[in-house]
């Protein structure tokens, strides 16, 4: 009953939220056979009953500025996206929007295939039971937030589901993860609103220093999210055993 809940749930998200469609991808090819009937035929329903009630017009406007919005440069030094600052440098250091495009996709893509990988590679060594679903379902919130072009400061809540597990299993990793784990918490506070439209108006972000750094600043959650996953996976591994 849970998986059926649980599936309910994630075909409800990406209704209401396409960009996390990767997280039902990831999901779909690692949980069961149940999880998959009920994404799917949650998801069929959730689609026609939000057609019925909103027509298509309202939809066809809601995909327009999902496209609009699939740019790493939208939302410029505001993007949460782990690898938007490198956008940011090319463009400004190059004025090279381009060359900055394809620097920061290599790295999306490079960095979510390696998560995916990691979880079928757990997986198949014998990580079973709500181990494997946790570990499942927090691979596929940190790949969603590695692939979407622009990541808004409140994505980054889904973060809590793999920052939690982190936290709860710190005692069995190493000093140098539980700093990485304090430094994400620390930097996430530079993701609230007011303290970015005050260091804002205090500092300008007009000049190429100064949004790059602040384009690295909010960068960095989900960038030590991605970087604690992958190299402390043996780690976290054994922690999950």
């Amino acid at each position: 009953e849970r998986m059926v809940a649980a599936a309910f749930c994630m075909a409800a998200v990406v209704v209401i939220k396409p960009a996390f469609a990767p997280a039902a991808v990831v999901l779909f090819c690692t949980m069961t056979n149940r999880f998959r009937v009920a994404a799917l035929v949650a998801g069929g329903l959730f689609i026609l009953l939000s057609l019925a009630l909103l027509g298509w017009d309202v939809h066809k406007a809601f995909l327009e500025n999902l496209l609009h919005e699939g740019s790493l440069g939208n939302g410029g030094w505001r993007n949460s996206n782990p690898f938007s600052w490198i956008f940011t440098l090319f463009s400004y250091a190059a004025n090279d929007d381009f060359a900055g495009l394809i620097a920061a996709r290599v790295c999306q893509l490079s960095a979510a295939s390696a998560l995916v990988w990691l979880l079928f590679s757990q997986l198949h060594a014998g990580l079973a039971g709500p181990a494997a679903r946790h570990t499942a379902f927090a691979t596929a919130v940190v790949t969603t937030l590695t692939l979407s072009p622009t990541v808004w400061s409140h994505y980054l809540s889904a973060l809590l589901i793999p920052l939690a597990a982190l936290i709860a299993l710190r005692r069995y990793l190493p000093s140098s993860a539980q700093v990485l784990i304090i430094a994400l918490v620390f930097l996430s506070i530079f993701q609230n609103f007011l303290i970015k439209s005050k260091l804002e108006r205090g500092f300008g972000f007009n000049e190429y220093p100064t949004v790059l750094f602040a384009s690295l600043i909010v960068s960095l959650p989900a960038l030590l999210m991605i970087a604690c996953m992958i190299a402390f996976r043996r780690d976290i591994q054994r922690a999950l055993d």
